[in-house]
């Protein structure tokens, strides 16, 4: 497996899972706009030279955002998402973050197992917070140092 920063030609690929994975995808504008941050730091994750998964995370000031992620519902269950994150925890090591921060939806058993797995803990709720159902969030955090 090889982890990649994502580019301009991943996003076939990308919006292909996008719009397996959430409710509310982004669309091809959102990842073009994504691509020009300078805060953002877009990754695939290619297993036999196939995009499988991806993650997006933005770093500013010693913290760090998950923005995005995802593995192809082909490919879940094989213990990608878990290599993300601790890829993702690389990259934030390298970026001098201190915390990272993320929203997860209290339906979604299987991530929210998955980041406590990893360290992650909650901290709040953000009442009514997806707007495609009014689901709340939890937001989780995990402290690197």
């Amino acid at each position: 497996m090889t982890l990649e920063p994502l580019i301009a030609a991943d996003l076939e690929k990308i919006l292909e899972i996008e719009n397996r994975c959430f409710s509310e995808p982004y669309s091809r504008e959102l990842w073009e706009e994504e691509l020009k941050l300078d805060v953002a730091h877009p990754f695939v994750l290619k297993k036999d030279n196939q995009i499988v998964a991806y993650l997006d995370f933005w770093a500013i000031r010693g913290e760090a955002q998950l923005i995005k992620i995802a593995v192809d519902p082909v490919f879940q269950r094989q213990g990608l998402g878990a290599y993300l994150l601790r890829a993702f925890e690389e990259k934030c090591r390298e970026q001098k973050v201190d915390e990272i921060l993320l929203e997860v939806r209290p339906s979604n058993q299987s991530a929210i197992a998955l980041y406590k797995k990893m360290g992650f803990e909650k901290v709040r709720v953000r009442k009514k917070y997806y707007s495609d159902n009014q689901e709340d969030a939890w937001e989780m955090t995990k402290r690197l140092y």
